[in-house]
């Protein structure tokens, strides 16, 4: 959770003239979506210590605090030098956090049902 989180941090800090060509014409949105699945899926392992007892309370955790960090990742990015506020960024960090969470969902919940 720190290395990404950190990650998520560093790149967002990065004024916009300094960012990779390649990351423009939409290539960012799956690369958004991607680490924010990876972000989801560190938090899912991390509560793996509560024994999946609780699926719905571990995905709904879990979602809020993607959640919050995106919005305020977004937010920061207005004060760095070139880079702006954008709402599809955010849609696609919810693409790939909810992708994942819904994931691990149904795979708890069809594990739980074969237990």
């Amino acid at each position: 959770v720190i290395i990404i989180t950190g990650a998520i941090g560093a790149v967002a800090s990065v004024p916009g003239p300094s960012l990779p060509n390649f990351l423009h014409h939409g290539v960012d949105k799956i690369a958004h979506a991607m680490v924010y699945g990876l972000l989801a899926a560190s938090y899912l392992f991390g509560f793996s210590s509560l024994g999946k007892k609780f699926p719905y309370r571990i995905s709904l955790t879990t979602s809020s605090i993607c959640l919050c960090y995106g919005l305020g990742e977004e937010w920061y990015q207005q004060f760095t030098p070139g880079r702006r506020t954008d709402s599809f960024d955010l849609r696609a960090d919810l693409i790939g956090f909810v992708a994942v969470i819904s994931l691990w969902l149904i795979i708890t919940l069809i594990m739980k049902k074969v237990k």
